[in-house]
């Protein structure tokens, strides 16, 4: 497993990387005990299958500089974008649980071009209808 970094106005920000194929990005919630580490499971079997699991520690969390406060999921999206860019990936199936869903969705929603497939662990959403009409068409079958 291969540790990249990525300098971010939030300090340097670690990921963990496996694997080569298909980019699974694999984003984690926001609990302070969250970070790359609790998708480890993940990252080998996505590997191990064929696909490049990419999983970072947001900033506040793992190995990655530490944060004071809570990051927005804008700020979180921010990251997401800029560690996919860094490592040349247009696209990706991404992989969310609680805030990391949040994260997740976000992308889905602002920049569908980037993520070929959406699967969200634990994460809730805006059920008004504006966002219901958001979510329409996104469903697709998982890996």
């Amino acid at each position: 497993m291969a540790t990249i970094e990525l300098g971010t106005r939030f300090g340097i920000v670690r990921a963990l990387s496996a694997g080569a194929g298909r980019p699974v990005l694999l984003l984690h919630g926001i609990r302070p005990d969250q970070s790359a580490r609790t998708w480890e499971g993940q990252i080998f079997a996505l590997s191990a299958a064929g696909y490049r699991a990419i999983a970072p520690d947001m900033p506040g969390h793992g190995d990655s500089a530490p944060h004071e406060g809570k990051l927005s999921v804008a700020e979180g999206l921010g990251v997401a974008i800029a560690l996919l860019a860094q490592m040349g990936i247009e696209r990706a199936t991404v992989i969310g649980s609680s805030w990391g869903g949040h994260i997740a969705l976000e992308m889905a929603l602002t920049f569908p071009a980037m993520v070929d497939r959406l699967i969200l662990c634990a994460a809730d959403y805006d059920d008004s209808p504006a966002g219901l009409e958001q979510l329409k068409g996104m469903t697709k079958p998982a890996l």
